[in-house]
Formats: structure tokens, sequence, C-alpha cells
């Protein structure tokens, strides 16, 4: 717990974060080895907990508690807490070495989320009859943005009105997100606009925050049809607002009353429109990495989607989209064989690509 407060209070965390992390800490370490004195904890105690762990439940159930169903997962998040703890308590000459370090981690297998082709978006968007949902599931898609990107979408940060923009643009500097008002004030989180709470006991709060990462804050170019809709929005969202006396946020994406859509709302309606028409299940966010792979075929520039994304390296774009990478490398295979091997080859051989110009 001095650890958590450490981190939480110095700015090594951020507000979600540090939620996060004090969930599990609640949720896993807490209630199995609390008790636990830290001069006597042996490496042997905690692998027998890491291998037990997969076999319990959460301890506390509430909506907000719940971390996750797989703890095969939640092991190796906690690993992430437990391992810098006990190197803090070894800075802090409370113990002599740390015991959470060469521990056995239980192997996860990875998934690969499941979405749409570009055929299947199309049909999803031709079929959507829900208007904001039909633009938030094309902004996500064309945009690549991330949930809370997209919710936290201020029309200030929205630059499609200007006649000499060679370019439409979006512009990411801040994301939606409910945090807990502790978190908030033990933290360095930068929020730009706290949300009015909607009762009084409320112990969280929607916000605008600054992203967790300096690459998140990017410029997105759009189509030119997208940013019409986009502008088609705003001359409608205007005259609804303006009939009210709420107050005005300047959010894209909002309620009547001017308040932010969550991605709560978002799941509902997306979640409706797939059942209503037999689609392929994905969730909302699985948009965004149709997107990427729609732009990753379309330039395999993988650095121009990097930037897109908001990545700051391209491991994570190589790792997911892997067998889009690969199609690139094996037409690097069939260059080398025309190129090297150019005299035995038919003419069909030389150019493996039906498209491409013969060489």
């Amino acid at each position: 717990m001095e650890y958590m407060d450490h981190r939480c209070k110095n700015g090594f965390w951020e507000a979600a974060t540090c939620q996060y992390n004090e969930s599990l800490s609640k949720n896993y370490i807490y209630p199995y080895i609390g008790d636990y004195l830290i001069v006597k904890i042996q490496p042997r105690d905690l692998q027998l907990f890491y291998d037990d762990l997969p076999n319990h439940e959460a301890v506390r159930q509430r909506k907000k508690d719940s971390v996750t169903k797989d703890t095969k997962r939640a092991v190796r998040e906690i690993h992430k807490i437990i391992r810098p703890a006990f190197a803090y308590a070894v800075n802090l000459g409370y113990i002599k070495y740390n015991p959470a370090n060469d521990l056995e981690l239980p192997k996860l297998e990875a998934k690969k989320r499941a979405q749409w082709t570009e055929e299947e978006v199309k049909k999803a968007i031709s079929l959507c009859e829900d208007p904001d949902l039909l633009l938030m599931m094309q902004v996500m898609y064309c945009a690549t943005a991330r949930s809370g990107e997209l919710f936290g979408l201020q029309w200030k940060c929205v630059h499609i009105f200007e006649k000499d923009a060679e370019r439409p643009y979006i512009y990411i500097d801040k994301e939606l997100a409910r945090l807990g008002k502790e978190s908030i004030e033990s933290t360095d989180t930068v929020v730009y606009l706290t949300f009015p709470a909607i009762s009084p006991n409320q112990k969280t709060l929607l916000v605008l925050k600054k992203p967790k990462t300096e690459s998140s804050v990017r410029i997105i170019y759009i189509p030119f049809s997208l940013a019409e809709k986009l502008r088609e929005h705003k001359r409608a969202q205007d005259e609804l607002l303006s009939m009210s006396d709420y107050p005005r946020y300047d959010m894209v994406f909002c309620h009547d009353n001017g308040r932010p859509i969550s991605d709560d709302t978002m799941l509902k309606r997306f979640k409706r429109l797939i059942q209503e028409h037999g689609l392929c299940q994905v969730d909302p966010y699985s948009l965004r990495h149709s997107g990427a792979t729609a732009k990753l075929r379309a330039t395999r520039d993988i650095k121009a989607v990097q930037g897109d994304m908001g990545h700051s390296s391209t491991e994570m774009l190589l790792n997911v989209y892997a067998d889009i990478v690969d199609e690139e490398r094996q037409k690097l295979a069939a260059h080398m064989e025309s190129n090297l091997y150019a005299d035995s080859l038919s003419d069909e051989a030389r150019n493996p690509d039906p498209d491409g110009e013969k060489e």
C-alpha cells in the first residue's frame, strides 16, 4: 500500500492506471497475501499464490471492481505491481532481496481480435439507421481512433470548415474517461474538463483528460466525404441544442442535454445493430482494427498507419497485423526470384503481381 501511494502521489501513474492497479490489489492481492509479513515472504509463497490464483474469482464483485474474468492475464498484471513493489521495499531497506524476481508466470495464448472485413464494414454502415451510431462507426473506422478519443472529441479539434484546407483532419489531444474522485485528487493527471456529477454521492466523474502517451496526441486526416457528414451532423446538433437551456460542452458526440456519449451507450447500440441484422459478432473497438487493416492494405506504409493509430512504435502494429506485413514480404521473395532467376523464368513467373507491370 505504501508503494501504491508513492506511485500515485509522485506522478508515476496517472489516475486511470492508479485506479486500475488499486482495483487489482483490492480484488486479488490484499485478500490472499495481504496479511503476510513482508520480511518473511519467500519466492515459494509468491509462486504458490500465482499458481493458485487462476482457480479464484475476484473477491469484490461490484460492477466497477470486477477487473477481469481472465485470471491468467490478471496474474501477469498483478506481477507488474508486486515485483516493483518489492523492489521498492528493497530500496527502502525493509528487505534485502526481491522475492518476486525469476517467478514463472502463466502463458497466455495470443487471441486475435475478431474484426470485420472492408465489405462487412460497408454492409453494417448501409444497414445502420441510428444517425449517431452511424457517424461514430465511420469516424472510428476512418480515423482509427480509440474509443476514449472518439467520445472525447470536441468541435474545436475537428478541422473541416476551412475552405482552403488541402485535407480535412481531426486533432486528438484529449480523451473521455470515467475516473474516481480520489484517483484524480491523488495523482498528477491533467484534466481539462470535468462534467458535473449526476448525483451528489457519485464517486466517479466523467472527464476530458490528457492522453497517457505523447504519441497519442496527433493529427489524423479524414476523407472529404466523412468531413461532409460531420458538417451535416454539426448543423443538426446546433439546431437541436439551440432549443434547449442545457450547457454546451462543444462535444462532437453528445446526448440531447449536451453531455458526452460514452462507450457504454455505443456498445448497446452496436450490439442491437448486430442482432437485428445478423452481422458477424465483433465489438465496436474492432472498427479501429478494421480501419488499420484497410490502411495497411492500401498503403503498405507501416509508419503512416502507426501515426494514425497513435502508437509509440511499430512493434504493436507488426504484432497485431503480421499477416498483412507477411503479404508484402512474400512479394519481396517474388521480386528477388524475378531478379535473380529472370533468365530461367517464363513471362508469367517474372510478373507474379497480376496488377503490376511486367519487368
